[in-house]
């Protein structure tokens, strides 16, 4: 069996808004897409950022990835989803 990732958007105040962000063949690159489209980053000295600016929403940066990993979804204003699609 073989598993790709599709990455969604989901603007929670206008629908029409949402869109697909990619379709990915691991899930590493399908979080970090999560991570990216929601504007987290972390600076040279490893701090979590969002916009740019830092940011106290999770401990750490290894805390939002993991909790992407793990949950398939990350909940911030809007939503971003990773479903799995699994081909035989």
């Amino acid at each position: 069996m073989a598993t790709d990732y599709t990455v969604l958007y989901i603007n929670t105040d206008d629908y029409i808004l949402s869109e697909v962000i990619g379709v990915y063949n691991r899930l590493h690159d399908a979080v970090e897409a999560v991570i990216k489209a929601a504007h987290y980053d972390q600076d040279e000295d490893g701090c979590l950022r969002q916009y740019r600016r830092p940011t106290r929403d999770y401990e750490s940066y290894s805390e939002l990835y993991e909790l992407v990993y793990n949950n398939f979804i990350l909940e911030d204003y809007d939503l971003y989803v990773i479903r799995p699609n699994v081909y035989q």
